[in-house]
């Protein structure tokens, strides 16, 4: 189980093979130089680097549905402003505990109007690993503001969370009141990249991206189950205990799907929404014995964009027929100060390469080794237009 603050370069065990890259495709040809030159320094080129023959690795990497290839991903979301009570930040530590993250409400009114919540916000809470989201400026009814209004009441938030220093990208309606198109439209035009409903319109499908789908049919109104005990109000379309969550954890699964569970009051019979800390245990348990990606609604908002638009070149450079390194780049074309989440790549690796030492290097520094134990590899890398190259370390 990886979380989302883990952007580390990890090995792994699954990719397609492809077929061959010629090399001389990658010889730059200047107009200006005369085309005997040219030939010239392709065959000396040829001649020092070997041929693409001697040596292939896969040109046609694949970019894995979620972070670090798992099957699934998950958020665990807390509509509750109050991060730092006593029961919450009991939560918080067995959240941690067991290497997950969850994400807290920012209803952004209260974290500037309260330093003390705010310095909580910004110096332990996001430092330990935990995430948040918009939750508005103020707790308001969208639906029932015209647009104009609800843009101001969006826009608002998204500038209060910029001058808190935090990157505004996922949303949830208070309220659950984000059901308009008018209401859609105007979060979206404030600049949040995602918006989370109260419940699944469908209690039986809330599984956003399923299958070989690469974006959700809505990415502003994303379906999510409701955690809440039954006795709290006798919620039948809410997920009352862990049994009755393991179904859709194992669909989840099943369907290589992103789920999003929505808690209120854990551990807490006084505050609505009351569900009990000890099914919250076990629902914790139930995600980490499951290979769920478990990140934050941002990040798995942005790697679901990212990857739709991404491309990745893999260029081997071949010295005496064989290959020194792999020149990696990818690219998404969108802006590298939002969309900075690390997309996970699969590719071949040399066999010449396995259970050696291998570096990765970026700008002439070396800021990571590793070791593969087979062909298969994978490498997780921001999609931000940046060569870096794989180089095995000589011994």
């Amino acid at each position: 189980m990886k979380r989302a603050s883990d952007f580390t370069f990890i090995s792994a065990f699954s990719v397609r093979p492809v077929g061959n890259i010629d090399l001389l495709e990658n010889i730059p040809y200047n107009p200006g130089m005369p085309l005997p030159s040219f030939l010239i320094s392709a065959v000396f080129f040829v001649l020092i680097m070997g041929t693409a023959r001697a040596q292939t690795v896969s040109p046609d990497p694949v970019i894995a549905k979620w972070y670090n290839n798992c099957a699934a991903a998950i958020s665990l979301t807390y509509d509750d402003g109050r991060p730092k009570s006593r029961m919450n930040e009991i939560v918080n530590k067995f959240v941690l505990e067991n290497g997950l993250t969850m994400d807290y409400e920012l209803v952004t009114y209260n974290y500037i109007l309260k330093p003390k919540l705010k310095n909580y916000l910004l110096e332990t809470m996001i430092p330990s690993g935990l995430g948040y989201f918009g939750h508005g400026h103020k707790h308001a009814n969208h639906d029932r503001l015209s647009y104009e209004e609800a843009l101001k009441s969006f826009k608002q938030c998204y500038d209060a969370m910029r001058e808190l220093g935090l990157k505004p990208v996922a949303y949830a309606y208070p309220g659950g009141a984000g059901k308009e198109a008018k209401t859609k439209k105007a979060l979206a035009e404030a600049g949040f990249l995602s918006g989370r409903l109260h419940f699944s319109e469908k209690m039986n499908a809330p599984y956003i991206v399923p299958g070989s789908q690469t974006e959700p049919d809505d990415w502003f109104g994303l379906p999510t189950l409701v955690m809440q005990d039954y006795a709290f109000n006798r919620c039948k379309r809410c997920v009352n205990n862990n049994d009755q969550l393991i179904p859709y954890l194992d669909e989840a699964i099943r369907e290589k799907a992103w789920i999003i569970l929505t808690y209120h009051a854990i551990g807490n019979k006084k505050k609505y929404g009351f569900f009990k800390y000890a099914e919250f245990q076990k629902n914790i348990y139930a995600v980490k014995e499951r290979n769920f990606w478990n990140a934050s609604m941002n990040a798995v908002t942005l790697y679901t964009r990212e990857r739709r638009h991404a491309e990745v070149k893999i260029v081997p450079v071949l010295i005496r027929r064989k290959i020194a390194e792999l020149r990696i780049t990818v690219s998404d074309n969108l802006p590298n100060d939002i969309y900075d989440q690390p997309l996970t790549v699969m590719f071949h690796i040399p066999k010449e390469w396995i259970d050696e030492t291998i570096a990765l290097v970026e700008k002439g520094q070396t800021i990571k080794t590793f070791v593969y134990p087979s062909i298969d590899a994978m490498i997780s890398l921001p999609p931000d237009e940046t060569e870096r190259q794989l180089k095995k370390i000589k011994k």
